[in-house]
């Protein structure tokens, strides 16, 4: 009589691994009786395998798991559930049996996987069970303007133009939508005249909740964070409606301040260690660039022309200030130090050059020019030098932004009949559309870091109250959501009758239903652990026959 006639290998589950645990008192029993009845009594060891923690990780990471396993006549070694490409491979010459786990994560492996690891042997087999969650990669996430159905609305997408966000969707009033990020990249200023002028809102990017901040009579606009988060620098016309002036409030919008009382100052911007402020004011028939402090005192002139010095920006390192002049008849950009000396034209041409743009490191800076014809991107240093296209064909009004890493940089050009946002290494290479559509995409800025925190939880669509009147009708619910990570929800029931299923077009779906009342929870889960959930009810009623 043979063992194998006895205790025959059942497909894993859970009558496998009760088999297994109730294995070595039946296989001592055989063994028994097989010794009384002159059978072979070969002594079988029951594998075994050690535990494998689990695996909480991110996009492009190497693994090399080691574990151990032991057992007689082992037959097959093999990984159940598990993303693509991870595998077992065989340790040689270790003197041990002890195999790798071998894995190479990828973009593609982002989800949450319930692993089993299953040495199996002649008789039985051994199982260990661990979790894998692989999370996105951190990256910089890009804010842009899109006039998709003809309003001005803010939307977000990352570096590689994936997990596209809509975070306004105003379609009754026309946007003026520049975005500012925060310094810890959670929200974002913009202006909009929803309500009939232009005000100052916020929008939380970790909720979509968005909070107005400015509600005066007259407009309110070019909203500035402070380097801590804590203050915004606006312009407003608050107090005078023919002309505007600057203010700071606080990060909520309460304590409203104001800063200059000429009635022409606009377009400020606060010093990167935050003592500084940097604003154009119109003076002496022209419109010029002063600095003051952070409270609104020592105010001080930098420019002294009898034209246009305007839209100054510090640089990163808080050393330099970048404007624009037309000191030399056309639109020129010059750099002066941070105290207004050493004005220097670093963009030198006949023609336009326009918003120019300061590397992160304070080197370089990006800038539009149309000195070839057309108009294009081009790179210089600081001190004028070293003039280089970086590429051809871009918007002639196209607002560039560096990458906070300073590799690459975002930009927009209209090749295709729409303005659209591509991005491109700073050596000139590697050049990507991240946008399409027949509507324009543009204004482009990169946060300032690339999170790591929820991004966004998801946002179950609406899901109507069904009513089923027909025995033989089938019910079929197509379930939708929003969220930065929508090609990785699941979707699942709960207090759902006999018969009822999510299938895989992500539909709910029941044909055997009986008359009755149900009140179903369909509930949507990203793999960051963010969820939102909905009750149903479904009334099934059927008519009479006659």
């Amino acid at each position: 009589m043979s063992l194998e006639k006895i205790v025959e290998k059942e497909k894993p589950g859970f009558f496998t691994r009760l088999k297994n645990k109730i294995a070595p008192y039946l296989v001592s029993a055989v063994i028994g009786i097989g010794s009384l009845a002159g059978c072979r009594t070969e002594q079988y060891e029951r594998p075994y395998v050690s535990e494998i923690d689990d695996i909480v990780t991110g996009e492009n990471n190497a693994y090399s798991i080691s574990f151990y396993y032991g057992g007689d006549d082992i037959q097959d070694i093999r990984l159940e559930n598990a993303p693509p490409n991870m595998e077992v491979r065989l340790k040689e010459d270790t003197g041990f049996q002890v195999d790798v786990i071998e894995w190479h994560t990828s973009p593609a492996d982002v989800g949450s996987y319930d692993v089993t690891l299953v040495v199996e042997a002649k008789y039985f087999s051994a199982y260990e069970d661990f979790t894998v969650i692989v999370n996105n990669a951190p990256r910089y996430n890009i804010a842009y303007v899109s006039d998709e159905g003809g309003n001005y609305n803010l939307r977000m997408m990352d570096e590689n133009g994936n997990n596209e966000l809509i975070l306004t969707n105003d379609t009754g009033q026309n946007f003026f939508a520049l975005p500012g990020w925060s310094p810890d990249g959670k929200k974002m200023l913009y202006t909009s005249n929803i309500d009939g002028d232009l005000d100052i809102f916020a929008v939380d990017i970790t909720d979509s909740n968005i909070t107005q901040l400015t509600d005066y009579p007259g407009e309110d606009v070019y909203p500035a964070w402070s380097p801590d988060g804590t203050k915004i620098l606006f312009y407003s016309k608050k107090d005078d409606p023919m002309v505007g002036d600057i203010y700071i409030m606080d990060a909520d919008g309460s304590n409203v301040q104001r800063l200059t009382f000429d009635g022409g100052a606009d377009y400020a911007s606060f010093s990167p260690d935050g003592t500084k402020i940097v604003f154009n004011t119109h003076v002496d028939g022209g419109l010029e660039i002063f600095v003051m402090d952070a409270d609104g005192s020592n105010q001080t002139r930098l420019t002294n022309n009898t034209v246009h010095d305007g839209g100054p920006r510090w640089s990163p390192d808080g050393t330099k200030i970048v404007f624009n002049s037309t000191r030399d008849g056309n639109t020129e950009y010059y750099i002066m130090n941070a105290d207004g000396s050493n004005q220097t034209n670093i963009t030198n041409y006949s023609g336009p050059d326009y918003y120019a743009v300061i590397s992160p490191d304070s080197s370089r800076a990006v800038f539009t020019s149309n000195r070839d014809g057309d108009f294009d991107l081009y790179l210089v240093d600081i001190d004028g030098s070293n003039l280089e296209k970086l590429v051809d064909n871009v918007d002639e009004w196209c607002l560039p932004d560096w990458m906070p890493d300073g590799t690459k940089i975002a930009y927009e050009a209209n090749r295709t009949g729409n303005v659209q946002i591509y991005i491109i290494d700073i050596d000139g290479t590697n050049e990507t559309q991240l946008t399409f559509g027949s509507y324009d995409n543009f204004c482009p800025l990169f946060s300032p870091n690339k999170p790591t925190f929820l991004n966004h939880a998801p946002n179950l669509d609406y899901i109507a109250n069904q009513n089923i009147n027909d025995k033989f009708m089938q019910l079929i619910v197509p379930l939708s959501a929003t969220d930065l990570n929508e090609d990785y929800l699941t979707y699942s029931l709960e207090n759902e009758p006999s018969g009822m299923a999510i299938n895989q077009n992500n539909e709910i779906e029941w044909l055997n239903h009986a008359p009755g009342d149900y009140t179903i929870t369909v509930k949507v889960n990203d793999p960051y652990g963010g969820e939102d959930s909905q009750d149903v009810n479904i009334h099934v009623e059927y008519e009479p026959i006659f």
